[in-house]
């Protein structure tokens, strides 16, 4: 039987709160967030007469969450009017003209997955130069102490649920008492830091420093959030994790709490409502799952190594199997549904930072498969030198653990790579593959990958872009080299729909130059 052995879980769970300590204080990354793909008057665009609208348009639908427009004296000129929001589109009318000079929209917008973003951009009316004017430029609205609580709320959570599911469905009686307070102590954790980065995350969202996180104006904004009723869900959860005590209450905390998983996550602005959400919740519930045992294993391990717990062991092993599963199929499809090209993993950021969190599931992985097919069993019926190495090996386990978790969050820190257009030209002598990103209406990233006959890269001492449509006059760029025979250019404003006329320069040496032309079509 488990007996008096001195109580370890109190400890452990103190572990824990020491990690989050050490994370609030650490500079974290910021949400993601939408896109604005083009505006109207155009960033650094001279204007023969006054425009009738300000006309913005993203890359998804949004939430407008405040719109300015000021002089170059500094006069807000904004209209008493309020803006139109059509889905990933926002018109304002300026019922007064404007008179010439130069002026500065202001916009701050919350995307579907609830993250902020602000930005502004130039024009100029009459004569007025747009000269040494700033071009769009979009800031991120998200602090570093703000996502520092996210990640502190989530790993309360997710530890909350998983200790509350661990009681409930495997631990023995004698566990039972300490994985209730445990569990106590972890919920009210997790309301705490759940209502510091709601709070904070308003004043985001009313555009407000920081320090002035709980003022009525960022209770207000915070309240106007489209993820309110999620985080209210994971709220009422943990209170009911906190303060309820019967079997039913505790699983009604737990199906709230788990609503909390889906408060965000770039794939809710991919699939459906509805599909997107319980994709997030099945990951958090596996994740729960598999994560919040492994405290409790310790303790139980810590207090008796005898029959029963080598029993628990083995009903978790084969609970824990069926999580790590459901865990690896659901993260599979996410990754598959929010990366466009499997080369993506390992050429773009975000690619990278899901490579960090996989890493880190990989150790949590080995160390689950070492435990099954060799550890636990041996511990249990062996020497107390080797059980030692056990307990180890799951604080290890830990530690891998929240760094998943944390760098899961993490990958806010940037989109995915948006999706491509990839076309393909060539002549007699090289041939060259673009890639257009998004590859819709809006603002472009082309990538040029050139090549020689013999299918060898090529770098051309020079490479121009030049583009055009009907009523559009030419662009023309310089492409960057960013690898051996690949070249970007950035921010091209493609905001018309229709044909573009591309055709690439190459200036192979001083005495030799070839054109690649071809033809893309652009849709909204």
């Amino acid at each position: 039987m488990l007996t008096g052995a001195p109580a370890r879980l109190g400890t452990s769970v103190k572990i824990l709160a020491l990690v989050l300590v050490v994370l609030l204080a650490s500079p974290a990354a910021a949400l993601a967030h939408a896109a604005l793909q083009s505006a109207s008057p155009a960033a650094d665009s001279t204007n023969a007469a006054a425009p009738e609208r300000i006309a913005l348009l993203f890359n998804e639908p949004v939430q407008l969450l405040n719109l300015r427009l000021i002089d170059a004296a500094g006069q807000d000129r904004s209209p008493a009017s309020a803006p139109e929001v059509r889905d990933e589109q926002v018109l304002w009318p300026l019922p007064d003209r404007l008179p010439d000079g130069r002026y500065l929209v202001s916009w701050r917008v919350a995307s579907l997955d609830g993250h902020i973003i602000g930005g502004t951009f130039t024009f100029a009316i009459g004569a007025a130069s747009t000269r040494g004017m700033p071009a769009i430029k979009v800031a991120d609205e998200t602090h570093w102490p703000a996502l520092a609580l996210h990640a502190a709320a989530r790993l309360f959570l997710l530890f909350a649920i998983g200790t509350a599911l661990f009681r409930l469905l495997l631990a023995p009686l004698a566990l039972a008492p300490m994985l209730r307070r445990a569990t106590r102590w972890l919920a009210g954790g997790g309301l705490a830091a759940l209502i510091l980065f709601v709070v904070a995350e308003g004043a985001l969202r009313a555009g407000l420093p920081i320090g002035d996180t709980f003022s009525m104006e960022s209770v207000r904004a915070a309240l106007g959030a489209s993820n309110t009723v999620l985080r209210g869900a994971a709220a009422i959860g943990l209170l009911l994790l906190a303060i309820g005590s019967g079997r039913i209450v505790q699983w009604l905390g737990v199906a709230c709490a788990l609503a909390g998983m889906a408060d965000s996550g770039h794939v809710l602005a991919v699939l459906p409502m509805g599909v997107g959400h319980g994709l997030m919740i099945l990951h958090g519930l596996a994740a729960a799952l598999w994560i919040g045992a492994i405290v409790p294993l310790r303790t139980a391990l810590a207090r008796d190594a005898g029959p029963e717990t080598l029993a628990l062991f083995r009903r978790f092993q084969s609970l824990g199997a069926l999580a790590v599963a459901v865990m690896l199929a659901s993260g599979i499809v996410l990754a598959w549904l929010l990366l466009p090209r499997l080369a993506d993993l390992w050429q773009s950021d975000y690619g990278l930072r899901l490579c960090a969190k996989l890493a880190a599931v990989a150790v949590m992985l080995a160390i689950a498969g070492t435990n099954r097919l060799w550890l636990t069993r041996r511990a249990l019926a062996g020497s107390a030198q080797l059980r030692g190495l056990l307990r180890a090996v799951l604080g290890l386990d830990l530690i891998a653990a929240i760094l998943a978790m944390v760098l899961a969050v993490g990958l806010s820190i940037g989109p995915p790579p948006a999706p491509s257009v990839e076309h393909a030209i060539a002549d007699d002598s090289y041939s060259a593959t673009l890639s257009l990103e998004p590859g819709r209406i809006g603002d472009n990233r082309l990538v040029i990958a050139l090549r020689s006959k013999a299918g060898a890269p090529i770098d051309p001492k020079e490479v121009e872009l030049r583009l055009s449509a009907p009523g559009i006059e030419t662009i023309a760029r310089k492409a960057a080299q960013i690898a051996d025979g690949r070249y970007e250019v950035r921010d091209l404003p493609l905001w018309v729909a229709g044909p573009w006329q591309i055709e690439i320069g190459l200036l192979i040496d001083d005495f030799t130059k070839k054109q690649l032309r071809t033809e893309l079509t652009l849709t909204r």
